[in-house]
């Protein structure tokens, strides 16, 4: 009896042996493999790190030795290394907010510009091509009207003269061909949809421009209209011509 006893007790050491040896086998499986896992992440975090350092020298170089910034609310250009101290600056002027936290959207970004179509009307026995024009700030109703193309070479240069501390959006004329002098062919006309439509957001990412009397008159007054709505004839277009729409932002 005792023979068996001591034979039971002996499997049991050798039992209980072979369990701790296995779980010693994987404590070093785990320890080995968490040595890997902070040597890879060691690596890693060393290469960003000479990643973030080339960026900051680049960004460093830019600041110091590149371009100008056109601030979205003055309108002025000016050196990027003070971009930080002059945009606050330039908002607190304006009773601004949201410099810092970055979430908000800037009152300059909530423009949306249509140009929903075109339409004809008669002047002096000449047909005469119109543009079609919707336009909303933030959650404010749309302001539809309706301008020639003379009107936004016309807001173009005013812009220009009046506000001459500030970089304009260009607007280059499109012109028709000589047979086609006195009427817009349709691909002119397609073109200079888009022109207006591109034209229109880069000037109302301006709060200057925005907030200007030209550009108010030209979105609000409806003495620049040059047509009776109930005389305007929209010109058909091909299904694959859609509107031109942009967003501001």
């Amino acid at each position: 009896g005792r023979e068996g006893e001591a034979q039971s007790s002996l499997e049991v050491v050798t039992s209980m042996s072979r369990i701790l040896a296995a779980k010693e086998a994987e404590v070093e499986d785990m320890r080995e493999a968490t040595d890997g896992t902070v040597v890879r992440m060691r690596a890693l975090i060393e290469r960003k790190d000479t990643d973030n350092a080339r960026l900051q020298r680049t960004l460093q170089i830019f600041l110091n030795h590149c371009f100008k910034a056109q601030c979205r609310y003055c309108g002025r250009e000016v050196e990027t290394r003070s971009a930080s101290s002059h945009v606050p600056a330039c908002m607190a002027r304006r009773g601004l907010s949201g410099y810092q936290l970055l979430l908000d959207t800037p009152p300059c970004l909530e423009w949306r510009i249509e140009v929903e179509g075109t339409a004809t009307r008669s002047c002096d026995g000449q047909k005469k091509t119109v543009y079609l024009i919707s336009a909303r700030r933030g959650e404010m109703p749309n302001v539809c009207v309706s301008r020639r193309y003379r009107d936004l070479v016309k807001l173009h240069s005013q812009l220009k003269q009046r506000l001459t501390r500030i970089r304009v959006p260009e607007f280059k004329p499109l012109r028709g061909t000589t047979a086609g002098l006195f009427s817009a062919s349709e691909d002119l006309i397609l073109q200079r949809r888009r022109q207006i439509a591109v034209f229109l957001r880069q000037l109302l990412q301006l709060s200057v421009v925005a907030d200007s009397p030209e550009m108010h008159l030209f979105l609000h007054s409806a003495e620049l209209d040059h047509v009776d709505t109930h005389a305007l004839t929209p010109n058909r277009e091909t299904p694959n011509r859609q509107s031109e729409t942009r967003g501001v932002g």
